[in-house]
């Protein structure tokens, strides 16, 4: 998420390019979209489709704050909106006793160069 976000920073707050922030607010749903799976998935669910996610997130206990602010952001996607989500969802995880978000380097080793890492973004076509 830290690293979705130092990408399309740059894209957010620019007037007149309208392609380039089109683009933006593209990266940033699917951004959301890849956080709101991440949020099934430390509370032990496979997440849901998109039209139930708010719902089924709510029925696993994800607070409502964490929620909205999600809406916010894709309604409204600024790099104050990204950085203050980027916060609350470090501290979400970690409320969760969830670390890997810590050392965002070593995932994205795990996730290139790591077998593993290799198979489940080939598996669940993240790449």
């Amino acid at each position: 998420m830290q690293r979705a976000r130092e990408l399309i920073k740059p894209y957010l707050d620019m007037d007149g390019l309208v392609g380039i922030y089109v683009a933006g607010r593209l990266v940033v749903a699917e951004a959301l979209i890849a956080l709101t799976k991440l949020l099934f998935l430390v509370n032990g669910s496979w997440p849901s489709t998109r039209h139930w996610a708010t719902q089924e997130l709510e029925l696993l206990g994800v607070p409502a704050d964490l929620l909205s602010a999600i809406e916010r952001t894709l309604a409204d996607p600024t790099s104050e909106s990204l950085d203050r989500l980027v916060e609350d969802v470090h501290e979400y995880l970690g409320n969760k006793g969830e670390t890997f978000y810590r050392d965002a380097d070593a995932l994205g080793r795990w996730a290139v160069l790591e077998d593993e890492g290799k198979t489940a973004f080939q598996t669940w076509g993240a790449r």
